[in-house]
């Protein structure tokens, strides 16, 4: 990204053939190639979220007490299991086609609606 915007700039003058920019120029420059890293750091802050320590920090704050949710894994599959505060599983929907985190967000649900 540097050379092509680099290089959209407008020569001001014929120093040996290095190129002289105005301030003005270089102030741009430093704002096209700082608008990126902006969005991606912003990308990144909402992401951060969505990490898996994020989702357990989510799911530990957003369960009623004596609830109990695990994350289990085997190789080539990974689901979840809601238990009640009697240690219950509750039936949970068939998330075949959903990733853990989706998961995680219906056994929530589920959990809300037998509470309800």
């Amino acid at each position: 990204m540097h050379f092509d915007v680099i290089h959209t700039l407008e020569h001001t003058g014929d120093t040996d053939d290095v190129p002289v920019y105005t301030a003005e120029q270089l102030r741009s420059y430093a704002e096209a190639a700082r608008a990126p890293l902006l969005a991606r750091i912003a990308e990144m802050e909402r992401d951060a979220g969505r990490s898996f320590d994020g989702v357990c920090n989510r799911v530990a704050r957003d369960l009623p007490e004596g609830y109990e949710l695990r994350v289990c894994l085997d190789r080539g599959a990974g689901w979840v299991v809601l238990c009640n505060p009697a240690g219950d599983v509750i039936e949970l929907p068939d998330a075949s086609d959903q990733s853990i985190e989706q998961q995680i967000d219906t056994a929530l649900q589920s959990q809300q609606g037998e509470a309800g």
